[in-house]
């Protein structure tokens, strides 16, 4: 019971870093909006691999929201409406290779993207230039594997 408490105490912790990480790399000049959306990637392992209650999603896209200074609740809504598709999904992208969680995460992450960039633009009346778009879902999907390393390391130590 202790070692599960303390994976999961691990894994949000690593949650938490990976969610600061973008705001790290604003401080060296880099522009916000080609910054990876390392939260879709946390949840995009989370529903394949770890699965999480609702209410700890909803929470975490209000911390997502306020970190980044964006209306509350915007990447909440976003990230259950996602988890849900994907747990439905569980079965399909896990029992595919390799290359098919891939091509899953691209999916998701530029859909998820676009559909973010769509709401901020509505609401903030405000055009996001297309190639940022294109950017930011480029650096999110480089940035995945690190992601996937970094929780698998941490899911396989709790298994032994």
């Amino acid at each position: 019971m202790i070692r599960k408490l303390s994976f999961i105490a691990l894994l949000y912790f690593t949650f938490l870093m990976l969610t600061f990480l973008p705001i790290a790399l604003v401080k060296t000049g880099i522009t916000a909006e080609i910054l990876p959306a390392l939260e879709i990637a946390i949840i995009y392992f989370s529903a394949l691999y770890f699965p999480i209650p609702i209410w700890q999603i909803f929470l975490y896209g209000i911390f997502v929201d306020e970190l980044y200074g964006i209306p509350i609740g915007i990447d909440s809504a976003l990230l259950i409406v996602i988890y849900a598709i994907l747990q439905k999904l569980h079965i399909l992208l896990i029992s595919k290779p390799p290359l098919s969680n891939i091509v899953g995460f691209v999916i998701t992450s530029v859909s998820f993207i676009l559909f973010k960039y769509l709401v901020l633009t509505y609401h903030f009346e405000h055009i996001v230039y297309f190639p940022k778009i294109v950017m930011q879902c480029f650096a999110t999907i480089i940035f995945y594997p690190a992601v996937h390393y970094i929780l698998s390391k941490i899911l396989r130590a709790t298994e032994t």
